[in-house]
């Protein structure tokens, strides 16, 4: 991403009171820096590169389990994506 890490995104997000769910993408994590920072609230980390079937078990975890409070997922995900013609 021009400009700026996801790292640096989350942070600007999460600053501006944003609540949003991430699931970050990288190929150079930064491990120490998430557990640092626990108010990032990171909701899940895929290594690049990752595979489709890891994405969708990320995706299928976000699809079935609750909101935490105080924050909407707001994912609509289906295995039926792009619907039949």
């Amino acid at each position: 991403m021009p400009g700026m890490t996801g790292l640096e995104l989350v942070k600007k997000l999460r600053s501006e009171g944003m609540t949003l769910a991430v699931i970050l993408a990288s190929g150079t994590v930064p491990a120490e820096e998430l557990s640092q920072n626990p108010w990032l609230k990171i909701d899940a980390v895929l290594s690049k590169p990752f595979t489709i079937a890891e994405l969708v078990k990320t995706m299928d975890g976000f699809c079935t389990r609750p909101s935490p409070p105080g924050r909407r997922l707001g994912i609509e995900f289906s295995r039926n994506y792009p619907p039949p013609v």
